[in-house]
């Protein structure tokens, strides 16, 4: 299998959580932060886009630093339109992260 940047990056986020068990570190814990994952496309992110900005004007998430981590496809929606509700945004070529799945993972 040829390696990518894409798949190391993929294989490094699910085995470092089982690395650090395994030596007992401990990662250091970020208060008042979220990580949103939407690697869906468009359609899905217009019926959501609305709850992300009812969480930022909640009470008890509206000071909170949320990362976007979402599919490149949706970016200029995400920067044109919401880009005063996300601190972060992480894009992801699906298509890639998709190709590079070890067999079995792909959806």
């Amino acid at each position: 299998m040829k390696r990518t940047p894409v798949g190391a990056a993929l294989r490094f986020l699910l085995t470092m959580p089982l690395d650090l068990l395994a030596v007992g570190c401990r990662v250091p814990v970020r208060t008042k932060t979220l990580l949103l994952v939407h690697l869906h496309h468009i359609g899905d992110y217009i019926l959501v886009r609305n709850l992300v900005r009812i969480m930022k004007s909640h009470e008890r998430y509206g000071d909170y630093r949320i990362t976007l981590c979402a599919n490149e496809e949706i970016r200029p929606l995400v920067e044109s339109f919401d880009s005063d509700c996300f601190s972060d945004c992480i894009w992801v070529e699906r298509k890639k992260l998709l190709n590079n799945l070890p067999t079995g993972l792909g959806c």
